[in-house]
């Protein structure tokens, strides 16, 4: 075999170690990529917030309540049913955190990773003015903890 020859059938050899290797990477970030998928679901809330003279609170206990070990990534909000008055919704008490607010009845959308509730964590839909009723539904992104990290990027 010429000198030339072997070269190249070493670098044949090398190159296909090397492809191996890659696929090897690929279908090890396909499977990782698929069990992530499944411990990842979508958790829709809905409920009316009961009103006395215009004012109500509604705890998310009453709409969802997501497991110690989960964070839910919300990622749509709608309030409806009401033409004048204000939704605000807190997190965990209310008068603290104030995550968003509805001047009118409408929808927010969030982008993933936005609105994150951790373990144990809730939101309080706060009603004040309000003419009409109010009911608020929505969707968001559950899964375990753990996930957080690929989850975000």
């Amino acid at each position: 075999m010429s000198e030339t020859s072997l070269a190249g059938a070493e670098v044949t050899a090398g190159l296909s170690v090397q492809l191996g290797r890659v696929a090897d990477l690929l279908e090890a970030e396909r499977r990782r990529k698929m069990a992530l998928v499944q411990c990842l679901r979508q958790a829709p809330f809905a409920g009316g917030i009961p009103l006395s003279g215009g004012a109500g609170t509604l705890q998310q206990a009453d709409l969802y309540q997501a497991k110690p070990g989960y964070t839910w990534s919300i990622r749509r909000a709608t309030a409806t049913g009401f033409s004048a008055g204000t939704v605000t919704v807190y997190k965990n008490v209310s008068g603290g955190e104030i995550l968003w607010t509805w001047p009118t009845a409408g929808t927010f959308t969030f982008g993933r990773g936005e609105q994150l509730l951790e373990p144990m964590d809730q939101m309080i839909f706060v009603a004040s003015g309000i003419t009409g009723t109010v009911q608020v539904n929505g969707t968001g992104d559950l899964f375990e903890s753990w996930l957080l990290a690929d989850y975000i990027i």
